[in-house]
């Protein structure tokens, strides 16, 4: 059994026999080389004393140095190979794609690109199809849409001002499962709240149904087996706290303050740039690889966007007495839903999990992958990594998956 999963800016492979293997997006390092070989085209005119004195860099560099790489998501695609998506974010604009990889070689061919869209979660349905969660550009909102990888057909499946994401085709049934939240605005545009996901479904003739929803909790991630019964993730629901009158007031009194440290912090990182792109130019050639990706800190990550620190976590669990400590917070747990509504929690302290065929759950706390057999209660480890996030069982896609079309693309 093979999972996959995502690891900062790395694709992970991992079995039962403890051997994982990281295999970098060649999408990702291509993007980054193209960007460099633009800027050292100018770095003549920028390469004199005078230049150096003043700190002046051309605006390609600071395209290169503010540019952030993101590995959103993995998916099997059959035997030898697997599909995953990836963005770059730059000055310029948002770039993205679905990219099929190599087991064994590593080669890599385009399935779709997108210059404007931000392609995250991934589902293939066995066919032509991928569900994918898709954002207009660097917009908040996010919505499914089905894409064609042999047409390079673009359809939005669901709409409005949400995030609505883990898009997954059913397994039994003619229908895509996603979990959504509601974005809220003021006046201004500006986003002030999220609503609590729910999870939503659309069927084959287009009818959207809202699935489960469970008031002050977060349910997402859905997934079903062939059983009918429903998998999903959940944790507490935490509402942002509006500002009170007091806070109001103080904000207005220290806008001078915020706009001159703002201006502080522009400045340093202007330089901060500067002193980087000096030392990279002094040691070109030293056997540094310009082309690896910056990754996501290595301190934070969002959870249904809500910002967890990974030390602190990690230490919480740890002094609990757990021996495979994560980073997972226990309030995050998976549970289950079988086709007559009764509710089954099974797991405490996750980040992402997937079904095998026979019925065990493989599951991630971040640092440890896991099987949980649901019928003995048995926990097995499989492998440990620096990060193991939206885990995927490379199995083959059953054949009442393929030629799945309720869209008619």
């Amino acid at each position: 059994m093979k999972v996959l999963f995502v690891s900062n800016l790395s694709i992970g492979v991992g079995d039962e026999s403890e051997k994982v293997e990281l295999k970098q997006s060649a999408y990702l390092e291509k993007y980054k080389q193209n960007l460099l070989n633009a800027s050292q085209k100018d770095d003549w005119k920028y390469s004199g004393a005078g230049a150096r004195f003043q700190g002046v860099m051309p605006m390609r560099t600071y395209e290169v140095e503010s540019s952030s790489y993101f590995i959103n998501a993995v998916c099997p695609l059959n035997d030898t190979d697997y599909i995953y998506s990836a963005t770059a974010k730059g000055l310029s604009g948002t770039v993205s794609a679905i990219i099929k990889k190599n087991h064994e070689d590593g080669s890599e061919q385009f399935l779709i690109n997108r210059n404007k869209e931000s392609i995250g979660s991934l589902d293939y349905d066995g066919g032509d199809r991928v569900a994918a969660s898709v954002s207009d550009g660097d917009g908040a909102a996010k919505n499914i849409a089905i894409l064609n990888v042999k047409t390079n057909d673009f359809y939005l499946l669901s709409g409005g001002d949400s995030i609505d994401e883990n898009a997954y085709f059913s397994k039994h049934k003619n229908k895509v499962y996603f979990d959504s939240r509601g974005i809220g605005r003021d006046n201004d545009m500006q986003i002030v709240e999220f609503t609590n996901s729910t999870i939503c479904a659309i069927t084959d003739d287009r009818q959207f149904e809202e699935v489960l929803i469970e008031p002050n909790f977060d349910v997402f991630c859905p997934k079903d087996d062939k059983n009918g019964n429903l998998y999903y993730m959940k944790k507490p629901y935490k509402r942002v706290k509006a500002k009170g009158v007091f806070r109001s007031l103080l904000d207005a009194i220290l806008i001078p303050f915020w706009l001159a440290y703002g201006l502080f912090k522009l400045l340093s990182f202007f330089a901060g740039i500067a002193k980087r792109s000096s030392k990279k130019t002094q040691e070109r050639g030293a056997g540094d690889n310009p082309t690896r990706p910056q990754s996501m800190s290595e301190r934070d990550l969002y959870i249904q966007n809500e910002m967890i620190n990974i030390e602190k976590e990690e230490k919480k669990n740890a002094r609990k007495g757990n021996k495979t400590p994560g980073f997972a917070p226990r309030s995050i747990e998976l549970w289950c839903m079988d086709k007559d509504g009764n509710k089954q929690r099974l797991i405490k302290g996750l980040l992402s999990y997937d079904i095998a065929d026979d019925g065990k759950i493989v599951y991630s706390n971040g640092r440890y992958c896991f099987a949980f057999d649901p019928q003995n209660q048995e926990i097995k480890v499989l492998f440990k990594d620096k990060l193991i996030n939206k885990i995927r069982l490379n199995n083959v896609v059953p054949n009442n998956h393929k030629g799945y079309d309720p869209f008619n693309l």
